[in-house]
Protein backbone atom coordinates (compact mmCIF):
# COMPACT_ATOMS: atom_id res chain seq x y z
CA UNK A 1 0.00 0.00 0.00
CA UNK A 2 1.00 3.66 -0.24
CA UNK A 3 0.72 5.46 3.06
CA UNK A 4 0.12 9.25 2.59
CA UNK A 5 1.89 10.53 5.98
CA UNK A 6 1.95 14.36 7.10
CA UNK A 7 4.60 15.91 8.12
CA UNK A 8 2.78 16.80 11.47
CA UNK A 9 2.61 13.01 12.79
CA UNK A 10 6.33 12.28 11.11
CA UNK A 11 7.41 14.44 13.56
CA UNK A 12 5.64 13.17 16.54
CA UNK A 13 5.92 9.61 15.39
CA UNK A 14 8.92 8.54 13.59
CA UNK A 15 9.12 5.12 14.68
CA UNK A 16 5.79 4.80 12.34
CA UNK A 17 7.73 6.24 9.49
CA UNK A 18 10.35 3.96 9.44
CA UNK A 19 7.73 0.99 9.80
CA UNK A 20 6.15 1.76 6.80
CA UNK A 21 9.00 1.84 5.19
CA UNK A 22 10.02 -1.37 6.77
CA UNK A 23 7.33 -3.83 5.69
CA UNK A 24 7.97 -2.75 2.01
CA UNK A 25 4.82 -0.64 1.65
CA UNK A 26 5.52 2.98 -0.40
CA UNK A 27 6.01 5.96 1.75
CA UNK A 28 4.39 9.07 0.03
CA UNK A 29 3.57 12.91 1.29
CA UNK A 30 0.28 14.37 2.68
CA UNK A 31 2.02 17.42 2.95
CA UNK A 32 3.06 19.10 6.62
CA UNK A 33 -0.36 20.16 8.48
CA UNK A 34 -3.31 19.11 6.30
CA UNK A 35 -4.43 22.31 5.61
CA UNK A 36 -6.63 22.70 2.33
CA UNK A 37 -4.10 24.26 -0.46
CA UNK A 38 -6.52 26.69 -1.72
CA UNK A 39 -6.88 28.32 2.22
CA UNK A 40 -2.76 29.05 1.86
CA UNK A 41 -1.11 31.40 0.03
CA UNK A 42 1.94 30.03 -2.64
CA UNK A 43 4.61 31.11 -0.08
CA UNK A 44 2.57 28.82 2.59
CA UNK A 45 1.73 25.81 0.28
CA UNK A 46 5.15 25.47 -0.64
CA UNK A 47 7.12 25.98 2.61
CA UNK A 48 4.60 23.41 4.03
CA UNK A 49 5.47 21.04 1.28
CA UNK A 50 9.21 21.51 1.18
CA UNK A 51 9.03 20.91 4.87
CA UNK A 52 6.55 17.54 4.90
CA UNK A 53 8.62 16.00 2.22
CA UNK A 54 12.37 16.57 4.08
CA UNK A 55 10.76 15.30 7.36
CA UNK A 56 9.67 12.20 5.89
CA UNK A 57 12.72 11.60 3.67
CA UNK A 58 15.26 12.44 6.61
CA UNK A 59 13.75 9.88 9.25
CA UNK A 60 13.06 7.14 6.56
CA UNK A 61 16.28 7.72 4.69
CA UNK A 62 14.65 7.29 1.07
CA UNK A 63 13.79 9.47 -1.41
CA UNK A 64 9.57 10.71 -1.38
CA UNK A 65 7.91 10.26 -4.89
CA UNK A 66 4.34 11.21 -4.06
CA UNK A 67 2.28 13.29 -3.20
CA UNK A 68 -1.61 13.81 -2.00
CA UNK A 69 -3.09 17.05 -0.97
CA UNK A 70 -5.31 17.33 2.05
CA UNK A 71 -9.04 16.71 0.86
CA UNK A 72 -7.76 16.49 -2.49
CA UNK A 73 -7.87 20.47 -2.77
CA UNK A 74 -5.45 21.05 -5.45
CA UNK A 75 -8.82 22.16 -7.31
CA UNK A 76 -8.75 24.70 -10.58
CA UNK A 77 -7.88 28.01 -8.44
CA UNK A 78 -5.29 26.38 -6.55
CA UNK A 79 -3.59 24.22 -9.55
CA UNK A 80 -0.85 26.03 -9.26
CA UNK A 81 0.78 24.08 -6.24
CA UNK A 82 1.50 21.42 -9.19
CA UNK A 83 4.68 24.16 -9.77
CA UNK A 84 5.62 23.77 -6.08
CA UNK A 85 5.11 20.05 -6.33
CA UNK A 86 7.37 19.45 -9.38
CA UNK A 87 10.01 22.16 -7.89
CA UNK A 88 10.42 19.88 -4.75
CA UNK A 89 10.51 16.86 -6.67
CA UNK A 90 7.54 14.71 -6.86
CA UNK A 91 7.39 12.44 -9.83
CA UNK A 92 3.78 11.80 -8.75
CA UNK A 93 0.58 13.72 -7.56
CA UNK A 94 -2.84 11.99 -6.87
CA UNK A 95 -5.11 14.85 -5.53
CA UNK A 96 -6.77 15.57 -8.29
CA UNK A 97 -10.68 14.19 -8.14
CA UNK A 98 -12.35 14.25 -11.28
CA UNK A 99 -15.64 15.08 -10.06
CA UNK A 100 -17.84 18.40 -9.10
CA UNK A 101 -17.99 18.44 -4.88
CA UNK A 102 -18.56 21.10 -2.78
CA UNK A 103 -14.86 21.15 -1.32
CA UNK A 104 -12.97 19.95 -4.35
CA UNK A 105 -12.79 18.29 -7.74
CA UNK A 106 -11.91 18.90 -11.33
CA UNK A 107 -14.38 17.72 -13.39
CA UNK A 108 -13.76 17.09 -16.53
CA UNK A 109 -9.95 15.82 -16.34
CA UNK A 110 -8.94 12.36 -17.40
CA UNK A 111 -9.93 9.43 -15.05
CA UNK A 112 -6.61 7.01 -15.90
CA UNK A 113 -3.64 7.86 -14.87
CA UNK A 114 -1.54 10.52 -17.03
CA UNK A 115 1.36 12.92 -17.77
CA UNK A 116 0.04 16.59 -16.41
CA UNK A 117 2.20 19.45 -18.14
CA UNK A 118 1.97 22.52 -16.52
CA UNK A 119 2.31 25.92 -18.67
CA UNK A 120 5.80 26.62 -17.66
CA UNK A 121 7.02 23.20 -19.54
CA UNK A 122 7.19 21.44 -16.04
CA UNK A 123 5.51 17.27 -15.54
CA UNK A 124 4.02 15.34 -12.92
CA UNK A 125 2.24 12.10 -12.98
CA UNK A 126 -1.05 12.56 -12.42
CA UNK A 127 -2.98 9.53 -10.26
CA UNK A 128 -6.54 10.78 -10.11
CA UNK A 129 -9.00 9.47 -7.82
CA UNK A 130 -11.83 6.65 -8.53
CA UNK A 131 -14.64 7.67 -10.59
CA UNK A 132 -16.99 5.47 -11.99
CA UNK A 133 -19.44 6.53 -15.23
CA UNK A 134 -22.24 5.99 -14.15
CA UNK A 135 -25.69 6.89 -16.72
CA UNK A 136 -23.64 10.10 -17.79
CA UNK A 137 -22.21 11.27 -14.41
CA UNK A 138 -18.91 10.32 -12.47
CA UNK A 139 -19.66 9.13 -9.28
CA UNK A 140 -17.00 9.14 -6.91
CA UNK A 141 -15.73 5.31 -5.99
CA UNK A 142 -12.00 5.56 -4.30
CA UNK A 143 -13.03 4.21 -0.53
CA UNK A 144 -12.79 6.82 2.32
CA UNK A 145 -15.92 8.54 3.31
CA UNK A 146 -17.76 7.14 0.10
CA UNK A 147 -17.01 3.47 1.26
CA UNK A 148 -18.51 4.03 4.38
CA UNK A 149 -21.84 5.87 2.94
CA UNK A 150 -22.89 3.83 0.46
CA UNK A 151 -24.06 0.74 0.57
CA UNK A 152 -21.25 -2.04 0.15
CA UNK A 153 -23.10 -3.70 -3.03
CA UNK A 154 -22.71 -0.03 -4.63
CA UNK A 155 -18.92 0.26 -4.04
CA UNK A 156 -18.62 -2.99 -5.83
CA UNK A 157 -20.71 -2.20 -8.60
CA UNK A 158 -18.63 0.85 -9.01
CA UNK A 159 -15.16 -0.40 -8.85
CA UNK A 160 -16.05 -3.09 -11.36
CA UNK A 161 -17.36 -0.56 -13.50
CA UNK A 162 -14.38 1.48 -13.46
CA UNK A 163 -12.32 -2.24 -13.60
CA UNK A 164 -14.21 -3.58 -15.78
CA UNK A 165 -15.99 -1.69 -18.43
CA UNK A 166 -13.67 1.51 -18.07
CA UNK A 167 -10.62 -0.82 -17.87
CA UNK A 168 -8.73 1.88 -15.61
CA UNK A 169 -7.26 0.77 -11.97
CA UNK A 170 -8.58 1.54 -9.27
CA UNK A 171 -7.55 3.74 -6.53
CA UNK A 172 -9.23 2.45 -3.15
CA UNK A 173 -8.03 4.52 -0.03
CA UNK A 174 -8.71 4.41 4.11
CA UNK A 175 -7.91 6.62 6.37
CA UNK A 176 -6.93 5.08 9.73
CA UNK A 177 -9.89 6.83 11.71
CA UNK A 178 -11.81 5.18 9.68
CA UNK A 179 -11.32 2.29 11.39
CA UNK A 180 -11.21 3.17 14.83
CA UNK A 181 -14.97 3.33 16.21
CA UNK A 182 -13.81 4.24 19.29
CA UNK A 183 -11.77 7.47 18.31
CA UNK A 184 -12.95 10.69 20.34
CA UNK A 185 -16.03 12.33 19.00
CA UNK A 186 -15.26 16.00 18.76
CA UNK A 187 -18.31 18.63 17.73
CA UNK A 188 -19.10 19.79 14.54
CA UNK A 189 -22.32 21.42 12.03
CA UNK A 190 -24.71 18.26 11.00
CA UNK A 191 -23.10 17.55 7.63
CA UNK A 192 -19.71 17.23 8.87
CA UNK A 193 -20.29 15.16 11.78
CA UNK A 194 -22.18 12.94 9.27
CA UNK A 195 -19.47 12.14 6.82
CA UNK A 196 -16.67 12.05 9.76
CA UNK A 197 -18.64 9.44 11.57
CA UNK A 198 -21.58 7.54 9.90
CA UNK A 199 -21.03 3.67 9.62
CA UNK A 200 -17.38 4.12 11.99
CA UNK A 201 -18.70 0.90 13.26
CA UNK A 202 -18.98 -1.12 10.19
Amino acid sequence: ATFFVLGWVAERYPSLVREIVAENHELASHGYSHRLVYTQSRSEFREETFRGKALLEDISGIKVRGYRAASYSITRQSSWALDCLIEAGFEYDSSIFPIRHDRYGMPGTPQAPYLLKRPDGGQIVEFPLSAANFFGFRLPAAGGGYFRLYPYWLTRFLLGTIENWQRIPFIFYLHPWEIDPDQPRISAGMLSTFRHYNNLDS
